[in-house]
């Protein structure tokens, strides 16, 4: 699974080595626990992710207003 960076990270993939990861970053990895701490936590994100979830900021219509008559 490919995954980027999305900031500055050290992770042990085998209990003894770090491996740091900058951020931007594209990692290519298959290990399970990797790919589930870093999503997690927020040290990384899928780039197929980003492309599926909805635009934060996109303009919502409003309620309409209560008139007094």
């Amino acid at each position: 699974m490919k995954l980027t960076a999305i900031k500055d990270f050290a992770f042990s993939t085998d209990g003894i080595h770090l491996t740091a990861y900058t951020a931007g970053a594209e990692i290519d990895t298959d290990h399970a626990e990797l790919i589930e701490v870093s999503v997690r936590e927020g040290w990384a994100a899928s780039p197929t992710e980003k492309a599926d979830k909805p635009v934060a900021n996109k303009a919502r219509k409003t309620a309409p207003e209560n008139k007094g008559e």
